[in-house]
């Protein structure tokens, strides 16, 4: 389905990182993990908001990341997981999802990082975690 977009790799440790923000995936039990890069590349238009990245893990895959790389507008990053993974609902109902946003701080937000995590639960059955800097996931 993604095509160029999408890379499988079974590496013990798979790493995005984009603006001095990275994301570590250990995967000790070289797990086949479809790596995408959604923004510019399964989306390229200026007008859809996206996350940067997507992961797949397993095959079939039983389980998805929606990695986004941000400065500091975590509201913002919270928009474009909610947009990517609408886009992708058919694709993944029935997986379980996790969101992750790694900015360079988490800002006080009107609402609040824990009402964002509640409302990403209700809206999309998904969980969502927040890092500095760097994030990091054992699978």
């Amino acid at each position: 389905m993604f095509g160029v977009c999408a890379e499988t790799v079974s590496h013990p440790l798979v790493v995005v990182s984009e603006n001095g923000r990275k994301f570590v995936i250990s995967n000790a039990r070289r797990l086949n993990i479809s790596k995408v890069k959604i923004d510019g590349c399964v989306v390229s238009d200026n007008t859809t908001a996206r996350c940067d990245y997507l992961f797949e893990i397993g095959e079939p895959f039983t389980s998805c990341l929606y990695v986004e790389l941000k400065g500091k507008d975590v509201a913002h990053a919270f928009d474009q997981l909610c947009e990517t993974m609408t886009l992708l609902k058919n694709r993944h109902n029935g997986v379980v999802k996790e969101c992750h946003v790694v900015a360079s701080s988490i800002p006080r937000i009107r609402g609040g990082v824990q009402g964002l995590k509640i409302r990403m639960l209700k809206r999309h059955n998904a969980t969502l975690n927040f890092h500095t800097q760097q994030g990091n996931l054992v699978v």
